[in-house]
This record gives C-alpha cells, structure tokens and sequence, in this order.
C-alpha cells in the first residue's frame, strides 16, 4: 500500500488465550445466560454476542469483546475483531475521547469479514456469526481469486466489508464484488495498527476529513442522504488497549433499510395485535379470522413464544428500536383509547337501558355510537364479554399496506 512495500508484522512469542482476554467463569456465566453464542466447526469456535444481550443491554467484557472472536480447540486466539461500538446517542456508548486522534471512514453496506489463519494453513474470512456463512465463504473465495499472494501477521486481524452484488442490503455497489479493508486489529491488545503493516494490495475503506466530531454528528443528522450508510470514528486512545468506535447512520439510509427489510407500520400492527389477542385466549385460527389475517403470519407471530414483540425487537438492527418502540406504544396507545371509548359506550347504555331489556340497550348503543362514529358491533361484543371483539377494534387500527404510521382510530 506503499511506495516502499508494507513493514515487517511482529509475531508474538506467545498467542493470546481466550481466558488471558475474557474472564472464564464470566464467559461461561453470559453462554449459560444465552448472552453469547459459540459455534464449532474443523476444532474451532466463534463466539458472538446474541440478540439477547442486544436487546437486554448486557454488556459486559464478554459480551463486548464477542463479537466474531475465532479461538481454537487449545483456547488460542486466531482473530479478535474489534468490540461492539455504539451510536454515540444510545446509552450504553462510551464518552468521546477528549484529545485522541480521530479517524472517520466511510461505512460500508456489506458485512463484516474476519480473516484468519486457518489451522490447515490457508486464510480463510468469516462473518460475525459463523465460520461457514453463505457471506463467508463467498469472501474466502474473494481472497483466493485476488489476494492469495496477500501476507500478514499471526498476531493481526485484518477486517473487511464483504461486498458483491447478491450481498446488497440499501446501497448499490453495482458488479463490484471484492474485499474493502476497514482496520487491522492487533491480537494481544486489540488495538488498531496502521493498516500499511499489511501487504494489502485491494481497496480500502475510504477516510474523510471533518472539523470535529460534533460537527459530523450534527451534518449526519440533518443529511437526506440514503445512497450511502454512514461513517465509522474511530479515536486512537493508543497502542495498549481497544480504539474506542462510533457509527454514525444518515437517517434516510435506516429508513430505507427498514423497508428493505420488511419492517413496516403494518408489520409492526400485526404483531402487536396477534399479541394482544392471543394473549387474550383466542386461538391461532380464530385470531386469523377476526383479525382478517392470513393464517400462516398468525402462526409464525405465535411461534415466537410468548412475547412476540420482544422476540421481533430483538432481531432487528439497533437502529431500528427506537422507531419500533414509539411505533408500540402508539399503537397500544390507541388501542386502548378506543376500547376506552367503547366501555365508556357500554356503561351509558346500560345506564339508559337499566330494568328495560335488551331492546332498549340496543337502542342506545346504536344510537350513541353512531353519534360518536363508531362500529356498533364492538358495544354488543364488549357487554356480552366476547373475546374477539377486542380483535374487532385492533382491525381499526390497521394501517394501510406499507403505511409508516399507526393509525388513531
């Protein structure tokens, strides 16, 4: 990468053992938790933290520095990706760095590829998860198509934006199929090391120049920009311990990543509603009917277990929970305010009706909600104490396809 060729890569004496770089009765405890996830594969494991511990907020030194981490059957680590980082705006982020170099670089829209020495002898790249993803092994391939004669270190992690055409997530890379250096991680420390110390011939993820991290973080903010994720900033806190990271996310790029990932006000609609009605007693069938969905979305909403909107926040993108959640609440919200308005109906009913039979409760409830609007039927179900009536009023609610609002009722 330079006129003069790359530097030697110093091989420590001695690899790093897992237990040397996490706690062991630490990890054991966040495997037991479901926290982190460990899978097998040729005597090697790769442990990444889970949607749990996402969706928990649990994080510790386990569950952040799991994050793609490669260790072999003797616990040696083979690749330490960087740790988990954080928009600077969520809660659990670190404080900005005040005084430490910074570096912003472009965020790439693949996924994150980690190579490492293979114990048979090749460089192999996996993703975050796995060792053997569909994305892994089309960026093993990448490396022995264009980069075979690439050399680096057994005490470095080269990492790389995984990027070909059947990968896209938003952006539109068009044909390019390739490996973007983004940073090379020192194994002991876990600090970034200067990505010339890597006989790296490919493309690299491009770096910008901005007055100030405040002033990125305001330009981010205000920007319509969907065409392009985001940026990486990352503050060189030195050559002893992890450089501390933010993402920054253009909000028209999560937008769009929301809806190419199927997540809409109507998606949403629908679990909260499947919930509330299956929790109510209605069974999958019944539920369907009422709520005038297609059976097979009520089941699969069903098989999530018994909180299906936690079980749907905690595969989404971290990104996303903020809209999820004021998207949850709006939706209860008037829920309940329209079975607020109906119980309101069915007690003046009632009242007006009192020692003088059905008919005249009829009357009223007619009478008063059509005065206001409303349905008439949900008074009837709602004073005879009927189940699906409840899933009658959630139909109000529904939003129209793709819509990216609930609606008030």
């Amino acid at each position: 990468m330079t006129a003069t060729g790359p530097a030697p890569m110093p091989v420590p004496s001695e690899p790093l053992h897992l237990d040397e770089l996490v706690d062991s009765d630490l990890l054991a405890d966040s495997l037991g938790r479901g926290l982190v996830s460990v899978r097998e594969e040729d005597d090697l494991r790769i442990l990444n933290y889970t949607p749990r511990a996402t969706y928990s907020r649990i994080w510790n030194p386990a569950t952040l520095v799991c994050r793609g981490l490669i260790v072999d059957g003797k616990g040696r680590v083979l690749a330490r990706p960087f740790p988990k980082f954080f928009n600077p705006s969520e809660p659990d982020a670190p404080p900005v760095p005040r005084g430490a170099p910074m570096v912003v670089s472009e965020k790439l829209d693949g996924s994150l590829g980690i190579a490492y020495h293979h114990p048979d002898g090749d460089v192999r790249i996996a993703t975050r998860g796995s060792l053997t993803s569909v994305q892994a092994v089309e960026a093993t391939a990448i490396w022995r198509d264009k980069y075979q004669e690439a050399r680096f270190g057994e005490g470095v992690t080269p990492l790389f934006e995984i990027i070909y055409p059947s990968n896209r997530v938003v952006v539109d890379y068009g044909d390019l199929r390739d490996l973007i250096l983004l940073a090379a991680i020192d194994i002991p420390t876990g600090a970034d090391v200067p990505l010339r110390r890597i006989d790296w011939p490919g493309p690299v993820a491009p770096t910008h120049r901005v007055p100030s991290f405040g002033e990125l973080m305001h330009h981010v903010a205000g920007s319509e920009e969907a065409a392009r994720e985001g940026y990486v900033v990352r503050f060189d806190t030195g050559p002893d311990c992890p450089h501390v990271r933010f993402k920054l996310k253009f909000p028209e790029y999560v937008v769009a990543h929301r809806f190419v990932t199927g997540l809409t006000s109507l998606r949403v609609w629908e679990v909260v509603a499947i919930a509330d009605i299956l929790d109510r007693g209605l069974d999958v069938r019944r539920a369907a009917n009422r709520l005038r969905m297609d059976p097979e979305t009520v089941e699969s909403t069903a098989r999530r277990g018994p909180d299906p909107v936690a079980s749907l926040r905690s595969d989404l993108p971290e990104e996303f929970w903020s809209w999820y959640d004021a998207t949850v609440d709006e939706f209860r919200a008037s829920f309940r305010r329209v079975v607020g308005r109906y119980e309101s109906l069915v007690r003046q009913a009632r009242s007006e009706s009192s020692g003088t039979g059905g008919r005249r409760f009829a009357q009223a409830a007619i009478g008063m909600s059509s005065e206001q609007g409303l349905p008439t039927g949900p008074v009837f179900g709602l004073n005879t104490g009927r189940i699906e009536t409840y899933a009658s009023i959630w139909t109000q609610l529904r939003p129209s396809q793709g819509g990216d609002r609930p609606g008030t009722g």
